[in-house]
């Protein structure tokens, strides 16, 4: 999939999500890469993570990159909305379903789910 048509299938998806969880999420950031060696749009997801650079695993699809929704921070307070950044692979999204799916997924992780609750929510 292209990065364009992504990027189109995000906005669609972020539109479709309820208010309450469009307002929790609404400080992160999402990135395409055109696929797992498009170092500068994960240079820039790095950097927005606070990371120097970020280990991609080979046959990624997706990936959060941040403190989730009730992670504690330093300070030993819950965090009250996820921090971080999401990145999807363009060239391993089929369709704009696949795009819709693995960007839920991911958002599930910055909103505090393990991969097991991810997956009984059927996102896997």
């Amino acid at each position: 999939m292209d990065k364009a048509t992504a990027d189109a299938c995000i906005d669609e998806a972020l539109d479709a999500l309820p208010e309450a969880v469009q307002d929790t999420i609404g400080e992160l950031m999402i990135h395409v890469a055109r696929d797992r060696h498009d170092r500068q749009t994960l240079n820039i997801a790095a950097f927005q993570a606070g990371l120097r650079r970020v280990v991609v695993p080979k046959d990624f699809r997706g990936m959060y990159i941040g403190t989730p929704l009730g992670a504690t921070d330093d300070e030993a307070e819950n965090v009250d909305r996820p921090t971080g950044v999401i990145v999807l692979n363009a060239a391993m999204l089929r369709d704009e379903q696949d795009v819709c799916d693995t960007l839920l997924h991911e958002i599930a992780h910055s909103l505090g789910f393990d991969e097991a609750e991810v997956s009984a929510l059927g996102l896997e």
